[in-house]
C-alpha cells in the first residue's frame, strides 16, 4: 500500500513539474511537454454535437470534434470562438443569428460578406465584380465613389473627378465628383474633421443600417488571424478581400488594380486616417492620405 501511495506521489510530482510525457515512447521530442506515438492507433478528441460545443467556455486552443457542425470536424477555439481546422470557417454561437449576407469572424465581429457597393462576394482577388465602391475618407455615398468596372484593372470612365482651390467647404460637398486636391495634406475637406466616420451614427456613415466603418483595432484583429500577411491571406481569410487598387488623391485616377488592396478604417492620425494595406508579399495598417480613394468593408455596431 505504502508502494502504491509513493508511485502515485511521483507520478503526480511529475505532472506537477511539468515534465515530459511519453505515450508508446520513452524518448519524447524535446520540444513536446507531451509525445503520443503509435502505428496502429489514433488520438482521439472528445466528441460532442454543435450545441454542446457552443456551451463550453472558450479558452484558446481548445479543441474538439463537432460531429454535425458544417463541416463537421476539428474545430478549436481562438478569439471566443469555434473555427474549423478544415477551411476556418467559424462555428456561430447559438445565440448569434446572420442574415444572408453577412458573416462571423473568429474575432467575434459580424461583417458584411463583400465590400461596400460590390454586387458580389469575391470569388478570386481580382474579381471586378468584388470591387465594390472607392470612397474618400469621411464622404458619404454621394456619388463620388461609384466606379463602373468593366474589368479587373479598367472601369467604363464615367467616374468624375474636379479640382478645386478650396476644396469642400463642408461635410456635404453638394456635387457626386470625386474631388482632386494636388497639395498637401492632400484632403477633399478645407478643414480636417475626424468625426464623420466616427460609429454608426458619424455625420457620413456610408454602411447600411445597424453598420459601420471598422476600426483600425478591429481590421487589425482580422489581420492578425490571416493564414498569410499578404494578398492571398486576405482573399482567403474569412473576410474574402479582393485587390482592388485606388483612386489617387491627387488625379483621380485608378491605381493598383488587381494587385494591391486599401481598406479604410475610422481610425485617424494627425492630417491622415489608417487603412488596412494588402500587397503580394505583406500586409500591414498605415496612414494615407483622406483625399485617397479606398475600399470601405462595413462591420456590425
Amino acid at each position: 500500500m505504502k508502494k502504491l501511495i509513493l508511485t502515485v506521489t511521483i507520478i503526480a510530482s511529475s505532472f506537477a513539474s511539468f515534465a515530459q510525457v511519453g505515450i508508446g515512447t520513452t524518448s519524447p521530442h524535446a520540444s513536446a511537454i507531451l509525445e503520443i506515438s503509435s502505428t496502429t492507433k489514433g488520438f482521439l478528441p472528445p466528441r460532442m454535437n454543435k450545441t454542446e460545443m457552443d456551451l463550453i467556455t472558450n479558452v484558446t486552443g481548445l479543441m474538439v470534434y463537432c460531429t454535425n457542425c458544417i463541416p463537421k470536424g476539428l474545430f478549436y477555439s481562438t478569439e471566443g470562438a469555434f473555427v474549423s481546422v478544415m477551411n476556418g470557417v467559424v462555428s456561430i454561437p447559438a445565440a448569434i443569428t446572420l442574415e444572408t449576407d453577412e458573416i462571423y469572424s473568429a474575432t467575434g465581429k459580424i461583417w458584411k460578406d463583400r465590400n461596400l457597393g460590390a454586387s458580389q462576394v469575391a470569388t478570386t482577388s481580382n474579381d471586378y465584380l468584388s470591387y465594390g465602391n472607392l470612397y474618400q475618407w469621411g464622404r458619404g455615398s454621394d456619388g463620388h465613389e461609384v466606379i463602373v468596372w468593366t474589368t479587373a484593372t479598367t472601369s467604363d470612365g464615367t467616374e468624375k473627378a474636379r479640382e478645386t482651390a478650396i476644396n469642400a467647404p463642408s461635410a456635404t460637398p453638394g456635387h457626386p465628383d470625386f474631388i482632386v486636391e494636388p497639395d498637401e495634406p492632400y484632403d477633399w475637406l478645407v478643414n480636417k474633421d475626424d468625426t464623420l466616420w466616427q460609429g454608426i451614427s458619424g455625420t457620413n456613415n456610408p454602411c447600411p443600417a445597424g453598420f459601420r466603418i471598422p476600426t483600425e483595432t478591429e481590421l487589425n484583429n482580422e489581420l492578425a488571424l490571416f493564414h498569410s500577411k499578404n494578398t492571398s491571406g486576405a482573399f482567403n481569410s474569412i473576410l474574402i478581400l479582393p485587390s482592388t487598387g485606388y483612386r489617387t488623391s491627387t488625379t483621380g485616377n485608378l491605381t493598383n488594380t488587381a494587385s494591391f488592396g486599401y481598406y479604410w478604417s475610422s481610425t485617424t492620425t494627425s492630417t491622415e486616417a489608417r487603412y488596412l494595406y494588402l500587397a503580394n508579399a505583406s500586409a500591414n495598417m498605415g496612414g494615407s492620405f483622406r483625399g485617397h480613394g479606398f475600399s470601405i468593408r462595413c462591420i456590425k455596431d
